[in-house]
């Protein structure tokens, strides 16, 4: 996500600028927000406090700028690699998995990036919450668009809802993800997100899917 502070930069300033949100997103995620100081992002990134101070203003532009690094890396793991397409169930299905997996090699400490950082804004400022916003909004559209094309080819009914499924998905990855952090197990959200992709099996012109989910699943436990 270019936001306006970096639009306007040279390569090399938007390669600073790159390096300091990465560093401020990194350390916000292993240290929390509040924990967070300009100093310590200055000192991570390797750049001076005049460089600090010319691209972000205060701590929430920093902040604003950390969200759209989180959005960019969110969209990312949704579009490329094995994820490249969402619109069957074996592709959503292989996003639960690659999810729980991800979890799983953090030991289940973190939780969600974007998630993690979410509760820690709340209350937010207005134009942080509108950014939040703007990303949870984008990651539904992509599901949606998804469970769109699976509707119009046919693999779900007529009477399933995108827009209703896509939220449930998301749900299922934050709600999933906030348990399992807390708990420091991954059944919460392996189990969140399985239940969620089998609710959007349900609604598949071909019943006998959820079955072989289901034997699959029970493999891999």
């Amino acid at each position: 996500m270019i936001d306006d502070t970096a639009a306007g930069l040279t390569p090399r300033g938007r390669a600073t600028y790159a390096r300091i949100v990465g560093a401020a997103a990194d350390l916000v995620h292993k240290n929390g927000l509040h924990n967070t100081t300009a100093n310590a992002v200055r000192k991570a990134a390797s750049v001076s406090g005049s460089q600090m101070t010319h691209y972000f203003d205060d701590k929430p532009a920093m902040v604003r700028g950390v969200i759209g690094w989180r959005r960019d890396e969110l969209v990312a793991f949704h579009t490329s690699g094995e994820l490249s397409r969402l619109d069957s169930l074996e592709a959503l299905q292989k996003w639960a998995d690659l999810n729980t997996q991800k979890q799983s090699d953090m030991n289940c400490v973190g939780g969600c990036t974007f998630g993690s950082l979410v509760g820690e804004l709340v209350p937010p400022h207005d134009d942080v919450r509108n950014d939040l916003s703007a990303v949870y909004e984008e990651w539904i559209a992509l599901f949606r668009s998804a469970l769109s094309s699976m509707r119009k080819r046919g693999d779900l009914r007529a009477d399933a809802d995108p827009l209703h499924l896509a939220r449930v998905l998301v749900a299922a990855h934050q709600g999933g993800s906030l348990l399992t952090h807390t708990t420091r197990t991954i059944a919460p959200l392996r189990e969140a997100l399985n239940a969620a992709v089998d609710y959007v099996r349900s609604f598949a012109t071909q019943p006998h899917a959820a079955v072989e989910r289901k034997a699959a699943s029970s493999r891999r436990r």
